[in-house]
């Protein structure tokens, strides 16, 4: 199996490097495809997460650049699509759902840019309670699908990403893994696929691929199909540690879909 990514971000968003040396990776990797996923425009983000009007028409034209410069691999133009971002979506190939802030009255609570900024939202909008945070994170997770349409759903516990030696709450613990079973059960008509995503891995904030073991199990128990994902953001690392992500799911049975023909 040909191994490819496409989730991928380029300097329009917060990754690093021009779209083309994306694609030049992709092409001394052997891959077949490629599909990038610049963040979609969130106006109330203060780190410039996702792309404006200015870069959102940049990102279209380099794509297409590419796609007429390169043409024995196919590029896809996709979005990461936040649960509260309001774009047209018509131009795009795909949509990866995501959920990257909690709102909290006139208050977007980052998901996962700087532990001490969620430690200080989470004292001030919930209390210092993180079960509580967590639960309205999955909550909108459950209805991602319903809300964005989307194809694929990315790093479905992105939350446990600043959880380091579980410093927030416990993700072994009955009470997260009830509010993450409950997520899941909202999602099971979605006809979604799952992400195996290495890029936490990749950036240093984890050991393992999102999503954990008992996610991962209760997925691919359902029947669920998986998409293995990088969340590539510089392109000397197109597909971490996508091969050994694909032996641990062929191991154990689970479906992995080839490329986003189904999406």
């Amino acid at each position: 199996m040909i191994i490819n990514n496409y989730h991928t971000h380029s300097n329009l968003c917060d990754g690093l490097g021009e779209i083309e040396d994306y694609v030049l990776s992709a092409i001394k990797l052997g891959c077949s495809e490629i599909g990038f996923s610049g963040h979609s425009h969130a106006p109330w983000d203060k780190t410039c997460l996702g792309m404006d009007k200015e870069k959102l028409e940049k990102y279209k034209e380099q794509i297409e650049l590419v796609r007429q410069k390169y043409r024995d691999i196919k590029i896809y133009r996709g979005i990461e699509l936040d649960y509260y971002s309001e774009i047209d979506t018509k131009d795009f190939d795909y949509i990866i759902g995501a959920v990257h802030y909690v709102k909290k009255g006139e208050e977007y609570i980052p998901v996962d840019y700087k532990v001490d900024i969620l430690i200080e939202c989470v004292n001030k909008y919930y209390k210092g309670d993180f079960n509580e945070f967590v639960a309205d994170y999955y909550n909108l997770l459950g209805t991602l699908y319903n809300k964005t349409k989307c194809g694929i759903i990315a790093h479905i516990d992105l939350i446990t990403k600043l959880n380091k030696n579980e410093r927030l709450f416990s993700q072994n613990g009955a009470i997260y893994q009830k509010t993450v079973i409950n997520c899941l059960e909202k999602l099971d008509n979605a006809p979604v696929l799952y992400e195996v995503n290495t890029g936490g891995m990749a950036r240093g904030y984890t050991t393992s691929f999102y999503p954990q073991d008992f996610i991962l199990d209760y997925l691919g128990k359902k029947g669920k199909t998986f998409i293995l994902s990088s969340d590539c953001h510089n392109s000397d690392m197109l597909l971490y540690k996508l091969k050994e992500s694909k032996e641990v799911l062929d191991n154990k049975g689970y479906k992995v879909a080839k490329d986003i023909s189904s999406v």
